[in-house]
């Protein structure tokens, strides 16, 4: 006997049907976006690393990082402390670190540059930080790192909102633009987590609400909050998409690419049937022909009027490879216990091969390798 359908039932529902093609719950459709770019990104890879200090535990800290003085403390307050000093031991907690790509840490000298400059790309400045225990309802406690201006804000309602500042507001030590991996004054700079805290890196005291169960997980999320500074942005590629890629170290699936396109797009068709505005996704990397004084211009779609666009007179679209615009770094970390347990390293560092080396900086001693 076949079953009872039931006409009442929300699941039979046209609006349910759609809804479950869009493939976003009832909870994202009744906080939907419109502004909000959903174009794929290229995911980067870093590397986060955790020190963890039990509450029964000490962990001594000597002197290494450098300060980087505000605009309003003055160019006076930067520098380090004196060789050799001892500082007070760091408070328990978790302590996040990660690694920027290397991709973004390299210098690029032009042929022909009589200064020198290391020609350094701007390093994403917005992290998101996540932390996840393993209770049943797997609780999570959310942060916001605004690199440039060296603060972490926890996540509580709408107790965050992007601000930008401009050269004549600047109260930061710096701009998202002269955010770079030297920006600290030294190539080793965002090496040293007492330099680059709440800005790559960042203290979780564990503190506020109920203690967390063990063991954590953490997330790192990061972009650029001006995306012009993105490498993989029109505005900011050298040469083509793959060029820049070749430049960068990166590597990527085409055919995945093709694929993760195709399904943005579908699922931006299938909102729309939801009643639900959505952004036009990006047309980078499609060879648009403009029509100049009888003569037909490549150039890239994202740089033309969008009146222009819409005009079918004058500008002919040529389907080319494209690619996405904007690229997002992530790290995770699992298995992290507050109380200091953790298991054994299957594979302990030989001490035998280690060196050390010291200078007056932190350059000087990397040098000194």
């Amino acid at each position: 006997m076949p079953p009872k359908i039931d006409p009442n039932d929300p699941t039979f529902s046209q609006r349910f049907s759609k809804t479950a093609r869009a493939r976003i719950s009832a909870e994202t459709a009744a906080t939907w976006d419109a502004s909000l770019a959903r174009d794929p990104s290229l995911l980067v890879p870093v590397d986060l690393q955790a020190l963890v200090v039990p509450g029964t535990g000490a962990v001594e800290r000597a002197g290494i990082g450098i300060h980087i003085p505000t605009a309003s403390e003055g160019a006076a307050a930067y520098g380090s402390p004196p060789p050799f000093t001892q500082l007070p031991n760091r408070a328990p907690g978790i302590y996040l670190h990660w690694a920027l790509p290397d991709g973004l840490t390299s210098a690029r000298v032009e042929a022909g540059d009589e200064v020198g400059e290391l020609g350094l790309r701007p390093l994403p400045n917005r992290w998101l930080v996540m932390r996840v225990d393993s209770s049943r309802k797997r609780r999570m406690k959310s942060w916001i790192v605004e690199a440039e201006k060296g603060r972490t804000t926890e996540l509580r309602g709408n107790s965050w909102r992007e601000e930008r500042e401009t050269p004549k507001r600047q109260q930061s030590a710096f701009l998202p633009e002269q955010l770079t991996a030297a920006a600290g004054g030294d190539v080793a700079w965002a090496a040293v987590y007492d330099s680059v805290e709440n800005r790559f890196g960042m203290y979780d005291d564990l503190a506020g609400g109920p203690a967390p169960v063990a063991p954590l997980t953490y997330v790192v999320v990061g972009w650029y909050s001006v995306p012009e500074l993105d490498p993989l942005h029109p505005r900011s590629l050298d040469g083509t998409f793959d060029e820049a890629m070749r430049a960068l170290g990166w590597t990527v699936d085409e055919a995945r690419l093709e694929a993760a396109r195709a399904a943005a797009e579908a699922q931006t068709d299938a909102v729309r049937t939801l009643g639900l505005d959505a952004r036009d996704l990006s047309t980078a990397g499609i060879d648009t022909q403009l029509q100049v004084g009888g003569e037909q211009v490549g150039v890239p779609a994202t740089e033309v009027a969008g009146g222009v666009l819409e005009s079918t007179g004058d500008v002919a679209t040529k389907p080319g490879a494209w690619f996405p615009t904007r690229s997002i770094c992530h790290g995770t970390l699992h298995g992290v216990y507050p109380n200091g347990g953790t298991r054994p390293d299957p594979k302990p560092a030989d001490p035998t091969g280690l060196a050390v080396a010291m200078g007056a900086t932190d350059a000087e001693a990397l040098a000194a390798l």
